[in-house]
């Protein structure tokens, strides 16, 4: 049985009003790191997360694997705060609350009288995390926008790919991943600058758009054409021209004769080079190469001839800066990862399922994962009864109206 709702004053306390994925993942973070947190969802409906594939394969119609994470050590409760009565509640929650997570398109709370400016009055302590494809203000900020928007718009895609083919998508969601740990490091600075001695006592709000923290990424790209006029284009993983150094790319690929891939850095000194060019003995020149496409060219055509674990040790042991590229059946076979970064939890069906473990890691208690995402509105009593105090009729009452 789980405890009921923290009202410990040492514990941090969080409202998650976010939607598939940004804002519900910043939640997360701060969950992971001993934060308690409720997650709101619409009446019979639920976060979109829920709903995405894939799932499970003998859950077809149930919770997706993304909740089964982005939902992990939330307690879900359903309310339409689009309606007086719900957002009547809602407030009720916010004084009680540190931190409120939403990634709504700026406005859209306004409508609601839910907004920050509006929030603040209800609870002056609210640190008020928005979460939105732009940002808050300029000319841009009442456009939608989801992670590959924001990675097309911050320059990301178009460094992403071959030299000669089209702007690429990235495989895994950066921005919806990348922005919510800006925005959890945002809330907890808040946080700290209300209430260290000598604190604001009041909160404030936390302001970031998807494309912001992608932009931020970008180092050196963004002084370099400002100061020179030199535009990065994509350098893909192998060097574009003949005579290129290898400096001009930060690593390459190669194939391996197993149908595997490695990724190496460019050899950027005359001793790495000497190392590459004189380990493979006559399949490789003995003096080291100082032009990136012969580098390329030797490496490709020695790696074609080896396994890629023929390969992976020498270089290691020289300190060679190179590794896989794993796909994610190696990554949950790797010993390092398992060692650090999976864990296993039951869901809400009992039945085990293996995830991300918690980052950062904090040495004196680096955090527990208590349960996967639960059922939709499954801690609706623990809230409305237990910590908001609602009797069973008016309980009755709301649930039937569908306000809860």
């Amino acid at each position: 049985m789980r405890p009921p709702v923290s009202t410990d004053p040492a514990r941090l306390k969080v409202l998650d009003l976010g939607r598939y994925l940004a804002g519900p993942v910043t939640a997360t973070l701060l969950g992971d790191l001993g934060a308690e947190v409720i997650k709101v969802e619409r009446p019979g409906i639920g976060d979109l997360a829920r709903h995405v594939a894939p799932k499970p394969a003998d859950d077809p119609n149930g919770t997706s694997y993304e909740f089964l994470i982005e939902g992990r050590n939330k307690r879900s409760i359903t309310l339409d705060y689009a309606k007086p009565e719900g957002a009547e509640l809602l407030r009720e929650l916010v004084r009680w609350v540190d931190v409120l997570v939403d990634n709504f398109t700026p406005g859209t709370m306004a409508k609601w009288g839910l907004d920050y400016e509006s929030l603040r009055l209800v609870n002056p302590r609210l640190v008020y995390v928005a979460v939105s494809a732009y940002g808050q203000t300029g000319p841009y900020a009442r456009r939608p926008g989801f992670d590959f928007v924001a990675t097309g718009f911050a320059g990301l895609m178009h460094a992403t790919g071959t030299s000669d083919g089209p702007p690429t998508t990235l495989g895994y969601a950066v921005a919806d991943m990348v922005t919510p740990a800006f925005a959890a490091m945002g809330a907890i600075e808040a946080v700290r600058r209300r209430d260290i001695p000598g604190g604001t006592g009041v909160g404030e709000l936390v302001d970031i758009g998807l494309y912001e923290s992608v932009l931020r990424l970008a180092t050196p790209f963004i002084p370099l054409y400002a100061r020179e006029g030199i535009v990065r284009q994509r350098e893909s993983s192998r060097p574009r021209h003949d005579g290129d150094s290898a400096l001009a790319t930060w690593g390459y690929t190669f194939r391996t004769r197993d149908d595997r891939w490695i990724v190496m850095m460019a050899p950027r000194t005359d001793a790495m080079r000497a190392l590459f060019s004189g380990h493979a003995g006559e399949t490789i020149p003995a003096e080291p190469v100082h032009d990136a496409r012969e580098f390329h060219r030797i490496w490709t055509d020695y790696c074609a001839r080896h396994d890629r674990d023929e390969i992976l040790p020498w270089l290691m042991e020289a300190e060679v800066p190179v590794g896989p590229v794993n796909t994610v059946a190696d990554i949950v076979a790797d010993p390092q990862v398992q060692h650090r970064n999976l864990v296993t939890v039951d869901d809400h069906r009992g039945q085990p399922v293996t995830m991300q473990g918690i980052v950062p890691r904090l040495t004196s208690n680096p955090g527990e994962i208590h349960w996967a995402g639960e059922p939709l509105g499954a801690s609706n009593d623990d809230v409305y009864r237990g910590l908001l105090n609602l009797d069973s009729a008016r309980y009755e009452e709301l649930r039937e109206r569908k306000i809860i």
